[in-house]
């Protein structure tokens, strides 16, 4: 007992001789910023160590504060203090912020964000609870991904195989250069890395590239040319990190339900930079792209391409005419490319062959592993996939389906793997037959180059003033062609009203109750005004009716 009693009187004297230092390190910020000079609390006096120590840690301590006259009103003035801090630092930030340098739509963007970590997956053997199991689950669910359609055509298949392999016997010995890199292109494009973004497998960070010494981008340079000498991509540079993301309104316990975002190596996207170039280049001279296509090509997006599409339809309901259109969708299109194919098509395409030769390197023998926190899962191998984190990965998806069936009784729209079919006419039933013979072409185009479409995706749509008569388009298993939905009721979206509902969707993420703002600034519900780059925003803005639980739209469409 006695030895217990001295161990505690032992301890209480350095917890005090700890609480004196403490108060006098903090003594000048505590009565610069909380307390005045004739109420502020003096913890030194006769009370003896003991109540230094109390006083100390009990009411120095703001969560422990209360608004009393012998602490001064401590507390309130801390809280009033640090709420008007917290004001001004928000005020301004959404000062400073402007919408030409992409600053507003940024931070916009980032309060919408939510955190979504990996819950707990089901699997085969039992639930995955611990990061490592999540990550060989997710990894299993991936590589059965990264394969191709279960669509077989022994013939076809053969014959393009034959051709591939003659071609790449033929051309091995191949001595044609390929323009080489030079430094200042290679300085060109470490300037424009982006210093946020996330690295690979390597470990080599964006930061790291932008700080490397003249001679070491010689060096990068001469590794860049020695690969287009050999046509060999390395192997290093070719396994990814796949960060899982679960995809909006899918079961957060299955594997398949999480979306890859696949992280390269900084080197591995500057090769890729360099050989893009040397292949865009052949691609825009010799205009093989088809002009149909506007995803991953320069000065073409996607409001282009909406403009086609609104263009067509609204020509059609102002010539009095019936336009019906079936909207399609890839399933896993990057995910299972048959490289043969892809390969067979580049030879089509005339491409030089030593850049077939390197791309073919390029596509074969990728790896990926899966990142949880910090766990990995094992390496893994993609059989038939295309990195969607890639630079080159994109424009060879381009030129997979590049050479997709056309028809003049109908307008395509393609838009990376969606895809619409687009017909008008006098007669219901011809602008359906129209539809229902391209589908028939587009349905033989999949089975041989190994294409299957997402049902879930796909479907058809009818524009018209009248009301159309039942339709039934040709086609397997593709939701809503029997019975085509009438849009008399809503007449083709102006284009210009739904990019400025869409940037009002993202500022309301600054007014709203869930918004991060403090409330005096945002002022949810009053009639004050918010300068967000210099836009006066109230409570009722530009079409977006902000309220308690959120912001709903008013746009009225122009027709």
């Amino acid at each position: 007992m006695r030895r217990k009693s001295f161990v505690s009187k032992v301890n209480r004297k350095k917890r005090i001789d700890f609480a004196i230092e403490n108060e006098k390190q903090d003594r000048n910020f505590w009565n610069s910023v909380i307390f005045s000079d004739e109420n502020k609390f003096n913890s030194h006096g006769s009370d003896g160590h003991q109540k230094v120590w109390k006083k100390a840690n009990a009411a120095l301590e703001p969560k422990n504060m209360r608004g009393t006259v012998k602490h001064g009103g401590g507390w309130q003035q801390f809280r009033v203090a640090w709420q008007q801090l917290q004001q001004q630092v928000w005020e301004e930030h959404l000062t400073s912020l402007d919408a030409e340098d992409g600053s507003l739509w940024g931070t916009a963007r980032a309060f919408r964000k939510k955190a979504s970590p990996i819950s707990a997956l089901n699997g085969p053997n039992g639930i995955a609870l611990s990061d490592s199991n999540k990550t060989d689950l997710i990894a299993q669910s991936l590589e059965s991904q990264f394969q191709l359609n279960n669509i077989h055509n022994p013939q076809k298949d053969q014959i393009i195989t034959n051709i591939v392999d003659a071609y790449i016997t033929d051309h091995t010995n191949n001595t044609d250069p390929i323009p080489p890199a030079l430094p200042s292109e290679v300085i060109s494009y470490i300037k424009k890395i982006k210093v946020k973004k996330s690295l690979g497998r390597d470990g080599i960070t964006n930061k790291m590239i932008k700080k490397l010494p003249l001679l070491t981008v010689f060096k990068i340079t001469n590794i860049i040319n020695n690969m287009f000498k050999l046509r060999y991509f390395p192997n290093a540079w070719k396994t990814a990190v796949v960060i899982p993301l679960l995809k909006p309104g899918k079961n957060p316990k299955l594997a398949e339900s999480h979306r890859p975002i696949s992280l390269l190596p900084i080197l591995s996207k500057l090769a890729e930079k360099i050989i893009s170039t040397r292949l865009n280049d052949y691609l825009e001279n010799e205009n093989i792209l088809v002009p149909e296509q506007h995803r991953f090509r320069p000065r073409l997006s996607t409001t282009h391409q909406l403009l086609r599409v609104v263009e067509y339809i609204k020509d059609g309901i102002d010539g009095n005419q019936y336009t019906a259109a079936v909207f399609l969708d890839i399933q896993k299109a990057f995910d299972r490319v048959w490289h043969t194919g892809l390969l067979f098509k580049l030879i089509t395409y005339k491409i030089p062959p030593p850049l077939i030769l390197l791309l073919k390197s390029y596509i074969s023998d990728r790896s990926f592993t899966v990142k949880i926190n910090r766990t990995f899962s094992q390496v893994r191998s993609a059989k038939a996939s295309i990195a969607q984190g890639s630079i080159l990965g994109p424009v060879l998806f381009n030129l997979y389906i590049n050479d997709i069936i056309k028809s003049t009784n109908t307008m395509i729209c393609m838009y990376a793997d969606d895809t619409a079919i687009l017909s008008r006419h006098y007669n219901p039933n011809t602008q359906t037959q129209n539809i229902n013979e391209h589908l028939a072409h587009f349905e033989i185009w999949f089975s041989v180059w190994k294409i299957a479409l997402n049902t879930t995706k796909t479907e058809a749509v009818s524009f018209s003033q009248k009301r159309p008569p039942k339709s039934r388009f040709k086609a397997k298993k593709i939701p809503g062609l029997s019975t085509p939905n009438t849009l008399s009721k809503f007449p083709p979206p102006d284009v210009a009203a739904v990019a400025e509902w869409y940037r009002h969707r993202i500022v309301a993420g600054f007014v709203t109750s869930s918004s991060p703002v403090p409330l005096k600034t945002r002022r949810v519900g009053q009639r004050c005004t918010l300068n967000l780059s210099r836009v006066e925003t109230s409570s009722r803005w530009c079409g977006v009716v902000v309220r308690r639980g959120g912001a709903s739209s008013s746009v009225v469409h122009v027709t």
